[in-house]
C-alpha cells in the first residue's frame, strides 16, 4: 500500500433513499475498473436508514476471501458491508478513492443509507487505509474506523476526530512493531482509540468475537458507547 494522508473521500449518494428494497445476501457491484461485493443482512430493516461499513481487504487479498468471516458479525450488529477490490497492483492508494465513491453512490441511490453512520474497516494494509483516510480526509470523514493487524503509517495532522477500534493478535508481527507507534500517533493527535488485543491471534485471523465486537461498534450512532477491551 502506498500511504496517502490527504485522501479526499466524498460520500457520494449517503442519506438517499432507493426506490426499493435491496435483494439482501451477497451481491457483486460491478465499478470502473474494478468491483466490490455488498451484503445486506436478511434483517435488516430496510424501510430504516442502514448503517454501512467500506471494507478493504489486504495486501494481494480479494473481497470474497473475507465473505464468511464478515457476514455473521454484519447480520448481528445489522451492518450493511461493501467489501472492495483494490484497484492496481502496488495495493491501496488514492486511485482507490473513486471507486469507493461510486460504490457508496450506487449503494445510496438503491437503499436508504445513514450518513452519520458510514464506516471505513479493513485487514491489515486495509486497515491502515481505513485510517489513513479516516483520520486525514480533507472534505468529510467516516463516522467510525476499525483497523485489524494493521501496519503503522505516521499521521501527521488530524483533520478529523473519528472514533477508532484497533484489534491485533499476540503472535501478529504488527502488535510488536507497529501497535505501539501507531497507538502513540493517536495519542498525541488526540484520538481516541478502542483496543482490541486477541491472546494467540496471528496476522491472518479474525477472531469471530473480535469482528462481532468491532461491527457492533461501526454499527452504533457517533454518540453510543464502545465495547472494548481485551479477550
Amino acid at each position: 500500500m502506498t500511504p496517502r494522508t490527504l485522501i479526499v473521500l466524498i460520500l457520494l449518494g449517503a442519506g438517499t433513499t432507493g426506490a426499493s428494497a435491496v435483494e439482501t445476501g451477497w451481491h457483486t457491484m460491478a465499478l470502473t475498473g474494478t468491483y466490490a461485493r455488498r451484503y445486506v443482512p436478511p434483517g435488516l430493516d430496510q424501510s430504516q436508514p442502514a448503517p454501512v461499513t467500506l471494507w478493504f481487504h489486504g495486501y494481494g487479498g480479494t473481497p470474497e476471501a473475507y465473505e464468511p468471516h464478515l457476514q455473521g458479525p454484519a447480520d448481528a450488529a445489522g451492518l450493511v458491508v461493501v467489501a472492495l477490490r483494490d484497484t492496481g497492483p502496488m495495493g491501496w492508494d488514492n486511485s482507490d478513492v473513486a471507486p469507493i465513491n461510486e460504490a457508496l453512490a450506487a449503494l445510496g441511490a438503491a437503499m436508504s443509507i445513514d450518513e452519520a453512520r458510514v464506516s471505513l474497516s479493513g485487514h491489515s494494509a486495509g486497515g491502515a487505509f481505513s485510517y489513513l483516510i479516516g483520520i486525514t480526509d480533507t472534505d468529510r470523514t467516516a463516522s467510525r474506523i476499525f483497523a485489524i493487524a494493521a501496519p503503522y503509517y505516521r499521521i501527521d495532522s488530524a483533520p478529523n476526530d473519528p472514533r477508532v477500534r484497533l484489534c491485533y493478535g499476540t503472535l501478529d508481527p504488527n502488535h510488536a512493531s507497529s501497535y505501539g507507534p501507531l497507538t502513540a500517533n493517536l495519542d498525541a493527535l488526540g484520538i481516541v482509540h478502542v483496543d482490541d488485543i486477541v491472546t494467540g491471534a496471528g496476522h491472518n485471523d479474525l477472531p469471530p468475537a473480535a469482528l462481532d465486537a468491532a461491527f457492533r461498534f461501526l454499527a452504533e450512532a457517533s454518540g453510543g458507547t464502545t465495547t472494548g477491551g481485551t479477550t
